[in-house]
């Protein structure tokens, strides 16, 4: 099928995200991680100290003033250098498009030097040190993720409106934004395969290829994901989350957060609760 591409702004014009955790942290000279591949976008904004960051193939200095976009699915380490501690805001969240596409397909950079006069700090304050917890902060806090990921896209050094993601990334971002619309209905490889108008074998390699997992583990993933979302910002009970998610019975859920996190969808609820008070 032929395509006529999409242009940055239409690739995020329906951007959603998901905050999973963010904080304000002191780093020892001895933090470090290697060959990690998260499941969520991280992003981190360094206040002092420096250290070196390797995402995919690129590796950078962590210095203070600069904000890094860690796109989730991609290979990262980092560490402290000089034996220097780190101080930094940092964030951790889901989302409905692949930022790993979106930086790799119009060549963005992973990392920008923050101007003395931002938005940015004022945000994460906000997401990190506010206390109060109920529906219009939760819409507060998705607000200033929003901002954060806006500011960073704004001041990326590349003629964003130029760029044009093209066939066959945009035949996989219809995939990925139909299986994310679509968690509580049942899908299989044939169905999603149609979607993007490949056969289904070309399909499934090229999926992995650039997502990084087959298409089946990836709505698995998210269904996760989402129920994990539902079970910390919503009233839901766990058999509606159940059905919402796609696994359709509690026993599915519940086998599934045991096999992925070690505890029951009602424990994590919790203990969801818990962290949320103390932050």
């Amino acid at each position: 099928m032929e395509c006529n591409g999409t242009s940055l702004m239409e690739y995020i014009s329906g951007l959603q995200v998901n905050l999973i955790y963010a904080s304000h942290r002191q780093l020892p000279p001895n933090w470090k991680y290697a060959n990690y591949i998260p499941e969520c976008n991280k992003i981190y904004y360094i206040r002092s100290g420096e250290g070196m960051i390797k995402i995919g193939n690129k590796e950078l200095p962590l210095l203070p003033g600069w904000l890094y976009f860690l796109p989730a699915g991609t290979l990262q380490s980092a560490s402290c250098t000089n034996s220097q501690t780190i101080t930094k805001y940092w964030c951790h969240f889901y989302s409905n498009i692949v930022f790993r596409n979106l930086f790799f397909s119009f060549k963005i950079p992973y990392s920008i030097k923050i101007e003395s006069d931002n938005e940015v700090d004022e945000c994460f304050e906000r997401l990190v040190f506010s206390t109060k917890m109920d529906a219009a902060r939760l819409l507060n806090r998705k607000i200033d993720l929003l901002r954060i990921i806006s500011y960073f896209i704004d001041h990326v050094p590349v003629e964003k409106d130029d760029y044009v993601l093209t066939h066959p990334l945009d035949n996989l971002n219809e995939v990925v934004n139909y299986i994310n619309r679509n968690l509580s209905s049942e899908m299989n490889i044939d169905q999603l395969s149609k979607i993007a108008h490949l056969h289904p074998t070309y399909f499934c390699r090229l999926f992995k290829s650039y997502l990084g997992e087959p298409p089946m583990h990836y709505v698995y993933k998210k269904r996760l994901e989402k129920a994990q979302n539902l079970l910390c910002y919503s009233s839901k009970s766990i058999k509606e989350i159940a059905d919402l998610t796609g696994f359709n019975d509690i026993n599915h859920l519940s086998k599934s957060f045991n096999k992925n996190f070690g505890i029951s969808p009602g424990r994590y609820r919790k203990e969801a609760i818990l962290m949320n008070l103390k932050n």
